[in-house]
């Protein structure tokens, strides 16, 4: 009926955003340690290793547009 969703879509972006972010700092070695999350720039402020795991590169043909 395209009315609005049960939740919004933000609410399920941030929730999975939170997941991830686990797994990346699990994945640099740094659990247990602070590292600073920046929501607004979606970046660690912190450790440049964990930012380099924000994203990938893309196949050909599935790039993004710069």
């Amino acid at each position: 009926d395209r009315g609005r969703c049960n939740a919004d879509i933000e609410y399920g972006q941030r929730s999975s955003t939170i997941c991830y972010l686990v797994n990346v700092v699990r994945a640099v070695g740094q659990v247990g340690k602070t590292l600073k999350w920046d929501p607004e720039a979606e970046r660690f402020t912190n450790c440049d290793e964990a930012n380099l795991l924000l994203a990938r590169e893309r196949r050909a043909g599935y790039e993004l547009p710069t």
